[in-house]
């Protein structure tokens, strides 16, 4: 910026204004000075905004601890808050910036006040600022005698997370601070992104992965060993905005150098993941852990009004692929327990001992209706809708029916054939003419083609009205695999075979008794 004396020398001189001269002389001298001086001021650019890469941004962590300690004063109180935030700065380091607050507004000061609390709640009471803080931790301390019982719930609102109660006990005071962030990081879920996926292997950068710390023992991947994914769109500020959940999709961790994972993908989707970031949308990757005993099951229809499935077969395995049994062996390794839905189509999946993520089957009959991973316990219910199988249980139905006729009329055949053939070994042309004609009043492989037909054409219609189209195909195989068994066990030739041995038996007669005329 300069100032242009000139202009205003030509304003003081102006006809208008008629200063007297020495006032304007001095006047000008002074804007001349000031000029000079401004000019002389350097110009400083404003520095670029430098963002801190993901690897080594640490978590903003809000403490509020909440005391029912009657022995203790408030001053007590207040310096266990700092014991907190010293014994934070030497177990988890750089990689938490933790600030500590009392809650004096939880009641009661105890498990029960804790599942009453939302992250809403917690952010009104201290009016905080929506994604200031990237995970809270609410803490009681609540005196039993000579000893602290501990409980601590967690939120981390940003990627719309929160744990369940967790809590200890201790006899040492002095224990306290370790005793709190050692729930805390129980209950903390580390956040990475998804970097690059090839065919089945995907790359997560952990957040805060490359900050030092000095205790192992809040390593953050000592308990994440598996992921699942999350699309978060974000503001041009940073903030997200939105988030989609990619169902039945999980990441496990199978190496780990530093900030970076690599981890093998499990889903049940054909396309679960992309590979790099696109504009403002990730792909993030939130830590999953099995708190609860056991997860229940509801096995539904995607049709609407869904349906509950009952009475269907629900296999848990170690594998995606069913590996063929060993000749002679009925055991598999893989399995690790079957079981049934209930008349509401619901089935209790148990918690495994090393919170690995298994694979789920589930069968309608012999049939696959969804093969997806799961891990139980992560919550405490999920719903898995399926195809509705109904167009094809019908069709299979009607398909087995038509097989028991089928299988009569084969046996009819066989014996009116076995009848015709007798006869014309003994040599009786009339009892072979009256079984060959029982053997033509049979239905032929036409009338069964064209059952299979009407079995066929509705039941592939329905299930095209369903935009079912794995089911279309089941119908279509199963339709083709009996027009080849009616083919092949109601083949035509056998039949005129019997009836060209026929023939010529009834000529030989013929031939016979013209002969044996001739000779009268």
């Amino acid at each position: 910026m300069k100032l242009t004396i000139p202009l205003v020398r030509d304003q003081l001189t102006s006809p208008k204004l008629r200063p007297c001269r020495v006032a304007r002389l001095s006047l000008i001298i002074a804007l001349a000075f000031l000029q000079t001086q401004w000019n002389s001021v350097p110009t400083v650019a404003a520095e670029p905004t430098v963002e801190v890469p993901w690897e080594l941004r640490p978590y903003q962590v809000k403490l509020l601890v909440a005391f029912d300690t009657p022995q203790q004063s408030s001053e007590a109180n207040r310096e266990l808050l700092v014991d907190i935030r010293r014994t934070a700065d030497r177990c988890i380091g750089s990689r938490w910036q933790l600030s500590t607050e009392l809650a004096n507004w939880v009641q009661p000061v105890s498990a029960e006040g804790l599942a009453r609390l939302s992250a809403a709640e917690i952010r009104d009471r201290n009016n905080q600022q929506e994604g200031e803080f990237d995970a809270y931790f609410v803490v009681t301390v609540l005196m039993e005698g000579s000893s602290w019982r501990v409980n601590v719930r967690g939120w981390q609102t940003e990627v719309a997370v929160e744990s369940e109660v967790t809590g200890t006990v201790t006899y040492d005071r002095s224990d306290l601070p370790v005793q709190i962030l050692r729930l805390c990081h129980v209950a903390f879920r580390p956040i990475g992104l998804v970097d690059d996926v090839v065919d089945k292997q995907a790359t997560v950068v952990l957040r805060a992965g490359a900050l030092p710390v000095l205790d192992e023992s809040f390593s953050l991947t000592k308990e994440a060993k598996t992921f699942f994914p999350l699309l978060a769109s974000r503001t041009r500020d940073g903030k997200i905005d939105c988030l989609q959940t990619i169902p039945w999709t999980f990441l496990s961790v199978t190496d780990a150098k530093g900030p970076r994972l690599t981890c093998a993908l499990n889903s049940g989707l054909r396309s679960a993941i992309g590979g790099k970031q696109r504009g403002r949308v990730q792909t993030l990757a939130v830590a999953a852990k099995s708190t609860f005993p056991t997860t229940q099951l509801d096995l539904a229809t995607q049709a609407k009004p869904s349906l509950s499935l009952v009475a269907h077969r629900i296999e848990l395995r170690n594998s995606p692929v069913i590996q063929p049994a060993e000749e002679g062996s009925t055991k598999d390794d893989d399995l690790l327990k079957v079981l049934l839905t209930d008349r509401r189509g619901q089935v209790s999946l148990p918690a495994t001992d090393n919170q690995a993520v298994i694979w789920l089957f589930a069968y309608s009959g012999r049939h696959l209706l969804a093969r997806v991973p799961i891990l139980p316990g992560m919550t405490p219910s999920i719903r898995l809708e399926v195809p509705d199988d109904a167009s094809r249980l019908e069709a299979e139905s009607d398909l087995q029916v038509l097989q028991g006729q089928l299988i009569e009329a084969v046996a009819a055949r066989n014996t009116a054939i076995a009848r015709v053939r007798g006869a014309i070994k003994k040599n009786e042309p009339d009892r072979a003419t009256a079984a060959a004609a029982d053997l033509r009043k049979l239905p032929d492989a036409s009338f069964y083609l064209d059952r299979v037909i009407a079995i066929r054409v509705p039941s592939v219609k329905a299930a095209k009205a369903r935009k079912d189209r794995p089911g279309e195909a089941r119908i279509n195989r199963m339709c083709d695999d009996m027009n080849d068994l009616i083919k092949q066990y109601l083949n035509e030739d056998k039949r005129q075979v019997i009836f060209e041995e026929l023939k010529e038996l009834q000529a030989d007669e013929a031939a016979d008794k013209q002969q044996s005329g001739g000779n009268s």
